[in-house]
């Protein structure tokens, strides 16, 4: 079984089109979404100590080297659901963490989280005021089109590689090779058809930094 959490963030938004079109493709999953209160938050992680063995878990929200973060609204900040010293929630599961430096976390986990195996990635840049804090980035001059072409990408290859690994039972490790796959087809894609390095760049550093454990 496959469990979506879903943290309801008005900077994440573009996610929310994640569990739309999986289940446009008839894929079945039980879905966790975190809204900014207390009680929301406390309410998800019940549910995330109710997933039962063997399940696969796929984050997707902010994130940093040590927590993930819940809900947030225009009033209210995202605050931690999930800290390092945390991540046993998720032990005897298999953990897709599409957050950034979510790779980090993973590593930093290691030792007494017990997940069966995950994925995770470095920064994704998927707002304007990310890329302007970061020197290379902002040197590039990237714009606002290219960060939209950006987080479509991560939702169409979310999207296809879960389809994939649901319907035809690949293995986890299919699962990131699949998704390899598709980044690289994105990164064609996006010099040869696009025009836009920029974008290609940024899809080039999301594969490079995709690490499995």
């Amino acid at each position: 079984m496959i469990y979506l959490i879903l943290p309801i963030d008005p900077t994440t938004i573009f996610l929310n089109q994640i569990p739309e079109k999986l289940k446009n493709n008839g894929i079945d999953f039980n879905l966790i979404e975190v809204y900014e209160t207390k009680e929301s938050y406390d309410a998800a992680k019940q549910k995330l100590t109710e997933i039962p063995n063997g399940a696969t878990v796929l984050f997707l929200g902010h994130g940093q080297d040590n927590q993930l973060y819940g809900g947030a609204s225009s009033t209210i900040e995202k605050q931690p659901i999930i800290r390092t010293n945390e991540m046993k929630i998720f032990a005897k599961k298999k953990l897709f963490a599409l957050s950034c430096h979510s790779a980090s976390l993973l590593k930093n986990s290691l030792g007494n989280a017990q997940i069966i195996n995950s994925i995770g990635f470095g920064a994704l840049p998927t707002e304007m005021a990310e890329v302007e804090s970061n020197n290379r980035l902002n040197e590039l001059g990237i714009t606002e089109e290219t960060i939209d072409a950006y987080k479509q990408t991560l939702v169409d290859c979310v999207v296809q590689s879960v389809t994939r690994y649901a319907q035809t039972n690949l293995s986890f490790h299919e699962l990131k090779d699949f998704f390899s796959l598709l980044m690289n087809k994105r990164i064609n894609e996006a010099v040869l058809v696009d025009k836009d390095r920029n974008l290609a760049n940024l899809v080039f550093q999301m594969r490079n930094e995709m690490i499995m454990y």
